[in-house]
């Protein structure tokens, strides 16, 4: 019936505790969108035993559209930070980016270590659930000379909220008027009409008519006049 005393302890323990789990600390994204440096809280291995180079298998990469002209992103390779071959033990994976389309500053990506996939040198896996975060991409405005006219996106899908940009650059302040028209020529929605000022300037059009409500698939034609002359494009609704 007697306590031990307050006092009493064990020996010293020793052993190995291991180490602890990795952790995403870092994600920063090239400003053309080539690839994102992502820094792990140690350095990471293609396997388990501590050894082997990052592969790119080892991550999955979420890809949003938000309505941008961007349609895919994927991951074409992994390399060190200044570009040379990865040998294993790396903090900064540099994950290089392939690109369907031109991005607008809409689009969103978002990389995760695969699932069991990448671990520290104690070979501990790295959860699936680390994540660089929502990453936005960079616009990519693809130059447009002086009175020229352009469309991106010319496929769209109202349903699933694309637009298509019309993009004009103007060398003095103009005149400009943007109507979209049918097959029939019956005109759909006037997006502009006013004076624009000089330099870039862009339009939005959401696949909607006047009344605010999503057009029928099929082919439009936005008409810009901007002065006295006359720039047509097509536009492709779809579901």
């Amino acid at each position: 019936g007697t306590s031990p005393a307050s006092t009493d302890t064990s020996p010293a323990i020793t052993g190995d505790w291991g180490l602890a789990s990795t952790m995403i600390t870092g994600a920063v994204l090239d400003s053309d969108n080539g690839y994102v440096d992502v820094t792990f809280s140690q350095g990471m291995y293609d396997t388990a035993g501590g050894v082997g180079a990052i592969k790119v298998s080892d991550f999955t990469l979420d890809f949003k559209k938000n309505g941008g002209n961007a349609t895919a992103v994927s991951i074409s390779s992994v390399t060190k930070n200044d570009n040379n071959a990865l040998v294993g033990g790396e903090s900064i994976i540099r994950i290089h980016l392939s690109i369907t389309g031109i991005p607008v500053g809409e689009e969103t990506i978002e990389i995760r270590p695969a699932t069991n996939e990448i671990f520290n040198v104690g070979g501990v896996a790295a959860a699936d659930t680390e994540t660089t975060g929502v990453i936005t991409l960079n616009a990519q405005i693809v130059p447009v000379k002086e009175g020229e006219v352009i469309i991106r996106n010319n496929i769209i899908n109202p349903a699933k909220g694309d637009y298509t940009i019309i993009t004009f650059n103007l060398k003095k302040s103009t005149k400009v008027k943007i109507t979209v028209y049918d097959l029939a020529g019956n005109p759909v929605k006037e997006l502009y009409n006013r004076t624009a000022t000089a330099g870039m300037n862009h339009v939005k059009w959401y696949g909607k008519n006047k009344r605010g409500r999503k057009v029928v698939i099929g082919v439009y034609y936005v008409v810009t006049m901007i002065g006295k002359d006359r720039h047509v494009k097509k536009v492709l609704v779809v579901r």
